[in-house]
């Protein structure tokens, strides 16, 4: 059997695990697919390839028997006459093979998306590190680093508290000087290493650094006027002019009026005791 034949048999065996990672790293963890060469990939969809097809193999066991000798036969590059009846057999049962594809494809997507889906809905990557993701900024950007164990013990959350926006101040070089931009997080891009290469903010203002001045005693006139509120919907930044920023973290919380009992949102620092 020819190297191309054999090559297209151990790539059609390895796609549900590369699809599964496909489907795991998407979003912001994308770059982590995407960054691994072809050795790396090739041992790291071996081992959800081998689960998959376990799975697939033992379900379809029950309607249609699968013989594991032709699969061999193949994939050992055997003799001519081994590899000869494994391909007439595979022929002769094109519907069995093509419907063991599709599911073992359908199932590596699936398993892929679910095994994303149940890490960060049970926040399994904030307590064990082996199911952490390697986007630091996904972290940092929504907090989710502060319920790391090395991190928690520092920091009290005692209404056990979700986070729901990020506030950004960032402090930008530019030719008239390094100024301070503030608004609420958008989105944010890393590259293939992971390392922030833009960020996105909504409801920006800025002001020179140097008219970084207390707040006077009547309130926040005189800081409301230094700044300039910048208009449009969406502000982008280039990592590259930021030299550093401070991130603040707010939820939302229901409060209901005594008088008219109607339900408002107020927004809130996070965490509260910092507050109280």
């Amino acid at each position: 059997m020819n190297i191309a034949l054999t090559s297209i048999f151990i790539f059609l065996l390895l796609l549900p695990g590369i699809l599964f990672r496909r489907m795991y790293y998407t979003s912001h963890f994308s770059h982590q697919f995407s960054t691994s060469n072809f050795f790396e990939l090739f041992f790291a969809s071996f081992v959800p390839a081998i689960v998959i097809h376990a799975a697939i193999a033992g379900t379809f066991s029950f309607w249609y028997p699968i013989q594991f000798d032709l699969l061999f036969a193949l994939l050992m590059d055997s003799n001519d006459a081994q590899v000869k009846l494994a391909l007439e057999h595979f022929q002769s049962n094109q519907t069995q093979v093509f419907a063991y594809l599709l599911s073992s494809f359908g199932v590596g997507l699936l398993s892929g998306w679910v095994g994303q889906l149940l890490v960060i809905r049970f926040q399994l990557d904030r307590r064990f590190s082996i199911f952490r993701f390697k986007n630091k900024w996904h972290y940092y950007f929504t907090g989710a680093f502060l319920e790391f164990q090395q991190t928690a013990q520092q920091v009290d959350n005692p209404g056990n508290q979700k986070i729901d926006l990020t506030y950004l101040q960032i402090l930008v070089d530019s030719r008239e000087g390094t100024l301070l931009y503030d608004g609420l997080l958008v989105n944010y891009d890393v590259d293939a290493s992971g390392e922030l290469t833009a960020l996105s903010m909504s409801q920006v203002r800025r002001r020179k650094l140097n008219d970084d001045v207390p707040t006077d005693s009547d309130g926040d006139s005189a800081q409301d006027s230094r700044y300039y509120h910048i208009m449009g919907n969406v502000m982008r930044f280039e990592a590259d002019k930021i030299i550093n920023m401070n991130l603040t973290y707010y939820f939302l919380e229901f409060e209901q009026d005594e008088q008219s009992g109607d339900f408002q949102v107020a927004l809130k620092p996070w965490p509260p005791a910092f507050f109280d």
